[in-house]
């Protein structure tokens, strides 16, 4: 491992070679198998994890024992987005969606280093910040809208995120299953499944021979996801 394994971090991209010969020491590389369990809601915050290639699922149980998706996580994020400065216990669980390669450097060794770089202090803390305001501002939107409208406000934030130009549409480069789906917006499997049925019949979407998930008219997609909830 050497400083150009950190410059692919996008969080760690500007530090200057001084500070990065510093972490280097620090960081372990590790790699997940696909659906294995990083971290669990509950314990220690004990690292704080850089995604370099995969996908990580961040989810939280509801007092009902039921999974609530908050974040789809990809290369170049970093997490936990809280509880690494003050400590306390993970917030959610997070568990890999396919094999899966991260960076970890431990909580202490990290807290002794931004103690003396107020650089990449403030960086991580800028960071921190707008993922932050990212999530709740998606999850404020979606509890205004009916399902239907969350189903595609969804599907266009995994474009956004997951997705690359086809000659069909957007493909989606993540496989999530109905109940995937469902755990992201907070419904029922079932009435997930029925409005992709719809969606489908509708030509919004569409799978390819590869079976990924194409989105065919992102304008219409748009429009439905602008639909509020009714009173």
């Amino acid at each position: 491992m050497d400083i150009r394994y950190l410059r692919e971090i996008p969080l760690l991209s500007a530090v200057d070679d001084k500070t990065l010969e510093c972490l280097l020491p620090l960081v372990s590389d590790r790699k997940y198998e696909k659906n294995q369990v990083i971290f669990l809601e509950g314990d220690p915050v004990e690292a704080i994890y850089f995604l370099k290639s995969g996908l990580v699922k961040v989810f939280i149980l509801t007092p009902d024992g039921k999974e609530q998706t908050i974040n789809i996580l990809q290369a170049g994020d970093f997490f936990p987005h809280m509880g690494y400065l003050e400590g306390g216990d993970y917030p959610a669980t997070a568990q890999t969606l396919c094999d899966s390669r991260l960076a970890i450097i431990r909580r202490a060794d990290l807290l002794s280093l931004l103690q003396r770089n107020c650089g990449l202090t403030l960086k991580i803390l800028l960071a921190t910040a707008e993922r932050m305001t990212t999530l709740q501002k998606r999850y404020k939107d979606l509890l205004q809208r009916d399902l239907i409208a969350r189903v595609g406000r969804a599907l266009l934030w995994l474009a956004e995120s997951h997705g690359v130009p086809s000659p069909e549409g957007i493909r989606l480069n993540i496989h999530l299953t109905h109940q995937e789906l469902a755990n992201l917006v907070g419904a029922a499997r079932e009435s997930v499944s029925r409005i992709m049925s719809d969606f489908k019949k509708d030509e919004l979407i569409g799978i390819n021979k590869e079976g990924a998930l194409i989105l065919k008219d992102k304008g219409r997609l748009i429009a439905l996801a602008l639909i509020e909830r009714a009173p």
